[in-house]
């Protein structure tokens, strides 16, 4: 199995929402410089049902109100582990 399968097995075990998954893989992306991530990944959480508004700002978003307590806890921690 996939590394990036058995990391969304762990997350969804664990109770996180797989739009929030999808959110922390864009993320994730965007401090990589990713264009081919980015394209899936953007891709797989529109087709999850994420919106494209929450995507537009989701590189500032500390200064939106899109995002909810666990969802910015989770974009925080994506980007200390991405900036290591």
């Amino acid at each position: 199995m996939a590394l990036s399968e058995q990391a969304e097995r762990a997350a969804l075990e664990a109770g996180i929402d797989p739009l929030t998954v999808e959110l922390v893989r864009i993320r994730a992306s965007q401090l990589n410089g990713c264009g081919f991530c980015l394209r899936m990944h953007v891709r797989d959480a529109l087709a999850k049902g994420e919106s494209i508004d929450r995507i537009a700002v989701l590189p500032a978003w500390r200064e939106t109100g899109y995002f909810s307590p666990a969802e910015r806890a989770a974009l925080a921690i994506a980007e200390e582990i991405t900036h290591i």
